[in-house]
């Protein structure tokens, strides 16, 4: 993974208004040893601000209301949605329909290691371990971290098949990585279908998956968002990080490995791993300042294609407190495949 530019966050005494709350119960926190209950997918609900100050200029913003994932998607809810999408559950009555699994053994025979699928209109496949959209891989199932199981969806057409993807129980909670840009992108349309509601996609799938927030589906945070929520209420005088203290016990960094989302303790909005654990991708497209922009929810917009650097926020299970400040920003290439890079969801009211 590639890294740019690092923002070192200065300190200015003014204090923003928050709030938040939960729109699906209460948070689960899984222990160490929990790898056979699935952390839910919680969405919390963060109030609007006209006056939250962000970025390492220092810049007073304001942000619509919003909800974020309280923790990072995991290998058991990216495997779920696939589920969802290679099962042809969505049904005949969205306009956007996607879901249909076809194998024709004749051409291309089918055993435990191979497989072959695609949506009839998105072109998306799983061939071996990847996943593919179009001609790019989006990401990586290695055998070892997921399953791979085919039935046959319809006696009378054999050809018509569903498949089940899911995480080895060991590691289901830990965060999904190894996912580019697109994926995580993908995996917000297939949530967004599934919730049902007409909430439209936040990626035109007719366009490469570029980016449109002017839906009220799911979609990755700008990195406007992803700050804001990473601060946990705090003012920006007040810490460089989501915590009032800051050390070890607060977020996994200077480590070898990814833990169990929600294990280390929630920053003052109940969102978990806002620090460390896995860079996590953000809406925006790279830039030295990402408040170069409109200060009424600023993002820094694709244009005609999928731009080759994407924002990422977190910092990773390997770095160190620098990279935990709420403040630092770096970005990777979109197509990016990290066993340092995840991702989380928001969806705007």
């Amino acid at each position: 993974m590639k890294k740019a530019f690092i923002a070192f966050p200065t300190l200015l005494s003014l204090i923003f208004l928050y709030g938040c709350s939960s729109d699906s119960g209460t948070s689960y926190t899984p222990t160490s040893t929990d790898a056979v209950t699935a952390v839910p997918l919680t969405m919390v609900a963060l109030h609007g601000t006209d006056n939250v100050v962000l970025g390492s200029a220092e810049k007073i913003v304001r942000l619509d209301s919003f909800q974020i994932s309280a923790c990072e998607i995991t290998r058991y809810q990216f495997a779920e949605m696939l589920s969802f999408a290679f099962g042809d559950t969505m049904g005949n009555d969205i306009d956007t329909e996607l879901i249909f699994t076809k194998i024709d053994t004749s051409v291309r025979p089918i055993d435990t290691n191979r497989y072959y699928a695609s949506y009839r209109e998105m072109n998306l496949r799983i061939i071996d371990s990847l996943l593919i959209y179009g001609n790019d891989t989006i990401a990586i199932l290695p055998l070892s971290q997921f399953t791979i199981s085919k039935t046959i969806a319809n006696d009378s057409i054999p050809m018509v098949t569903d498949f089940i993807v899911q995480a080895i129980d060991a590691g289901k909670n830990l965060p999904m990585t190894n996912v580019t840009w697109k994926g995580a992108a993908l995996f917000c349309n297939l949530k967004s279908i599934k919730k049902g509601g007409g909430l439209g996609l936040c990626f035109d799938t007719a366009n490469g998956l570029q980016p449109d927030t002017s839906k009220h589906g799911y979609r990755l945070p700008t990195e406007a968002e992803w700050e804001y929520a990473a601060r946990g209420g705090l003012a920006y005088d007040s810490s460089l990080y989501p915590y009032k203290a800051f050390n070890s016990k607060y977020a996994n960094f200077g480590s070898h490995t990814p833990t169990t989302v929600g294990l280390y303790q929630a920053n003052g909005f109940g969102l978990h791993d806002m620090a460390g654990n896995v860079w996590e991708w953000c809406l925006d497209v790279w830039n030295a300042d990402f408040l170069t922009a409109s200060l009424n929810n600023p993002y820094q917009a694709q244009t005609n294609s999928i731009a080759d650097t994407c924002s990422i926020r977190g910092g990773s299970f390997e770095d160190d407190f620098i990279q935990m400040e709420c403040a630092y920003r770096s970005w990777a290439e979109s197509d990016t495949l990290s066993a340092l890079i995840g991702f989380r969801i928001v969806q705007r009211p």
